[in-house]
Formats: structure tokens, C-alpha cells, sequence
């Protein structure tokens, strides 16, 4: 078909042009006779018409050297354009060579790539097989480290619990000592100042009040104070003594003891605990947020089922405690209109005592008060001093071991006291007789 079109495009241009060229000459012709006859008509204007004519056909001639120009053009551009189509024929025919070469490269390829395939599944089974033994290995060794984890974590408690009764006891033990210490020195005196006012009252008594206490119990409060002073002076007091200093020396020891322990936990055990601290906390905080909210849903739904039941006993065993505050009611009425004139004459005998008891009972406050504030703060500090006693120091735990040391020393002087002077009689053992085979029975002297 492009053959066929190069051919017919040109030969229609030349059929054009021969057209248009017959065309021009004979109008060029007609012009010619047409002047000839006017020549032989008038000779007159033969010149203007040959002037005209010579004009025309230079006209005309530069019409046709136009015209031969456009068809050079034309024949140019026909001329590109078979080679255009050439080219592209070429490329066409090369292309679908290329075409022909990649459909056979293609299926080489694809047969390649199948043999790939198999190989690259094979290693990648291979590499699977390879990785579950390796999680296998490390499922194991999980299963070790986890063993070793829950030993470690064991092991740190252990000696978390050993540090801190190490450090509870040397504590308490600074503590007791230095405040036995300043507490049986203020007991000391306030011992010896209540003896003195005792001893002073009592004279006091037996003097105004005569009547009131026979003489031989003045006598015998006397000889007991005197006693008392005396045993305090010559047993209690050196007793006490002997017993801060070996205090002193064991909080001493066990201090010295504890201070390279208690640097080693620190230096190794104390920055694990933290993190494993931290570790647990960051795990167990969602689970008691749930159990709380659990125990509080709970505790709604205890509430909202117990309360008609408990509204119910209320209503049920209200008739009956009526019943009984009748039944009741005169005999503590008789009760109290009997005990109602001892009660008064009671009052009356006490009223100037109690007066003292409570101005003294009323000093005894102040002083305990201040001393619980001290050793409050004491305790406050020494808590807040070490990290592992931090979360301990509360205002209810100080108070208690505030008001545990302010009792300590009043218990041991009791014990003391009890010690020195209430010895217990020794009991006779029950084989009394089997210690003593040979022993004659004691003859009864008839009464003459």
C-alpha cells in the first residue's frame, strides 16, 4: 500500500500541472490572435497591445517558475516522507525481530526462574527449619533465664529482708540506747523527785491527818521507801548501768558487723531492686487498678444486696430490744438510787486528792506530749534517712514507735522493780519425798 501511494501521488501532480500549463497557453493563444486582428484593424494601438502582451506572458512566466517551485517543494516533501516511511517500515520490522527474540528470552526465563524458585523455597525451607530449632533453643534458654530470674528475684529478697532487719535492728538498737539513756536519766529524777514528794506527802498526812492512817502503815510506807531507796541505790541503778553499757558495746558490734554488708547492698543489691522494682510496678499497676475497681463494684453491689436484709434484722429486733430496755430499766434505776449516797460520800472524800491527781495527772500530759513530739521527729528523720525506709515513714507508723519507745523504758523499770522486789517464793518440787528416802517422820507428842 505505501509502494502504491508513492507511485500515484506524484503522477497526479504532473496531470495537475499539464492541466493548468494547456490551460495558460491557450489563453495565451486567443490573446495572440485577438491582437493580430486589432493589428490589421488599427495599427494604432499594435505597440500598447504588444506591451500588454509582453507584460502578461512575463506575468505568467513568473506564475509558472512559482508553480514549478511549489511542485520542487511538493516533491521534497513527498521525497521526505517516503523516507520517513522507510525508516518506520525498519523500525517496524526490527521491532518485531526484538519482539520475536524476548518471546524466546521470555520463555528461557520463565524456565530459569522456575528452577530458581524451586532452589530459593527449598533454602527458604530450609532457613524455617533452621529458625524453629533456633526459637526452640531460645524457648529454652527463656525457660532457663526465667529460672534463674525467679532464684535471683528470690535470692534479692532475701537479702533485701536481711538488710533491712540489719538495719531495723542496728536502728532500734541506736535508738533504744540513746533514748533509754536520756529517758531513765529524766526517770531517774522524776523517780527520785516522786519519792521525795511521796515521802513528803505522806509525813504531811500522818501529821494532819492523823485519824486517817493508823500508825503502824506510816510506819511501814516509811521503812518501804526507805527500802526502795536503798534497793535502787545499791541494786537497780548499777543494774541499769551495766545494762546500757552492754547495749552500747552490742549496737557497737553489730553495727561494725553490718557496715560492710550494708555497703554491699547498697553498691549491688539496691539499683537492681530499683529497676526490679520499677520493672514490677509497671506490670502489676493495671492489675490493681482492675482489682480496685473490682473490689469497689463489689463492694457497691454488697452494699445494695446486704442493706434491705440488714434494714429487715433492725425492724425484727427492735420490738425485742424495747422489751429488754423495759425489763431493764428499774433495776439500774434501784442500782443506781443504792450506789448513788456511796458514789457522793466517795467524791467528797477524794475531791481535795483528785484536785492534785489531776494537776499532777495534767503535768505528766505536757511533759509525755513534748517528749512524743521529739521522738516523733526523731523517728521521722532517721525513717526518711535511708531509701528502702522511705515508704515506711507515715505519721501513724511514727506515732506508734514513738509512743513504743516513750513505754519501753517505764516496762523495763517496771520489770526491775517487779524483779528486785517481788521474789517469787520458791515452790516445793512434788518428788519432795523421793529426794528424801532416810528422812524419820516426826513423832506426835500425845497431850498428857
Amino acid at each position: 500500500m505505501a509502494e502504491t501511494l508513492r507511485i500515484r501521488i506524484p503522477f497526479m501532480l504532473l496531470l495537475v500541472i499539464s492541466f493548468l500549463l494547456t490551460g495558460m497557453v491557450r489563453a495565451d493563444e486567443v490573446d495572440v490572435d485577438d491582437g493580430v486582428k486589432k493589428v490589421e484593424d488599427a495599427d494604432s494601438g499594435v505597440l500598447r497591445e504588444m506591451e500588454q502582451l509582453r507584460f502578461k506572458i512575463s506575468s505568467l512566466d513568473a506564475i509558472i517558475a512559482e508553480k514549478n517551485r511549489e511542485i520542487e517543494r511538493k516533491e521534497g516533501a513527498l521525497a521526505e516522507i517516503d523516507k520517513s516511511l522507510k525508516e518506520k517500515s525498519h523500525t517496524i520490522a526490527t521491532l518485531q525481530r526484538e519482539i520475536e527474540l524476548i518471546q524466546n528470552k521470555e520463555a528461557v526465563d520463565s524456565a530459569e526462574l522456575l528452577e530458581k524458585s524451586h532452589s530459593r523455597s527449598a533454602s527458604l525451607e530450609k532457613q524455617v527449619e533452621n529458625l524453629k530449632s533456633e526459637l526452640q533453643l531460645q524457648n529454652k534458654n527463656k525457660e532457663v533465664l526465667l529460672a534463674r530470674a525467679t532464684e535471683f528475684e528470690n535470692r534479692v529478697e532475701v537479702q533485701t529482708s536481711k538488710l533491712k532487719n540489719l538495719e531495723k535492728i542496728n536502728a532500734e538498737q541506736q535508738r533504744r540506747i540513746k533514748k533509754t539513756e536520756r529517758l531513765l536519766k529524766v526517770a531517774e529524777e522524776e523517780l527520785v523527785k516522786e519519792i521525795e514528794k511521796a515521802a513528803s506527802k505522806i509525813r504531811e498526812l500522818t501529821e494532819i491527818h492523823g485519824a486517817w492512817l493508823p500508825t503502824w502503815l506510816a510506819v511501814h510506807l516509811d521503812h518501804c521507801l526507805e527500802y526502795t531507796i536503798t534497793e535502787w541505790n545499791h541494786h537497780g541503778k548499777p543494774a541499769l548501768e551495766s545494762f546500757l553499757q552492754k547495749a552500747s558495746e552490742i549496737s557497737a558490734q553489730a553495727q561494725k558487723h553490718a557496715e560492710p554488708h550494708l555497703d554491699i547492698i547498697k553498691e549491688k543489691w539496691v539499683p537492681t531492686l530499683k529497676d526490679q522494682y520499677a520493672t514490677f510496678s509497671t506490670f502489676i499497676s493495671p492489675h490493681v487498678k482492675k482489682a480496685s475497681t473490682k473490689t469497689i463494684e463489689f463492694y457497691e453491689v454488697t452494699l445494695v444486696t446486704i442493706k434491705p436484709h440488714v434494714l429487715k434484722m433492725q425492724e425484727v429486733a427492735k420490738p425485742y430490744y424495747q422489751d429488754v430496755k423495759k425489763l431493764s430499766k428499774p433495776y439500774i434505776e434501784q442500782v443506781a438510787s443504792v450506789a448513788k449516797p456511796h458514789v457522793e460520800k466517795v467524791r467528797i472524800t477524794l475531791k481535795p486528792y483528785t484536785k492534785k491527781a489531776v494537776r499532777v495527772y495534767g503535768k505528766f500530759l505536757k511533759t509525755s506530749t513534748v517528749y512524743h513530739h521529739q521522738v516523733q521527729a526523731l523517728a521521722l528523720e532517721n525513717l526518711q534517712k535511708y531509701e528502702l525506709t522511705k515508704a515506711l515513714a507515715t505519721k501513724e507508723l511514727v506515732w506508734f514507735l514513738a509512743s513504743a519507745i516513750l513505754a519501753l523504758p517505764i516496762y523495763l523499770l517496771y520489770n526491775i522493780i517487779l524483779s528486785i522486789f517481788c521474789t517469787k517464793p520458791r515452790k516445793p518440787s512434788q518428788n519432795s519425798q523421793d529426794d528424801h528416802p532416810h528422812r524419820r517422820h516426826k513423832r506426835r507428842h500425845v497431850d498428857k
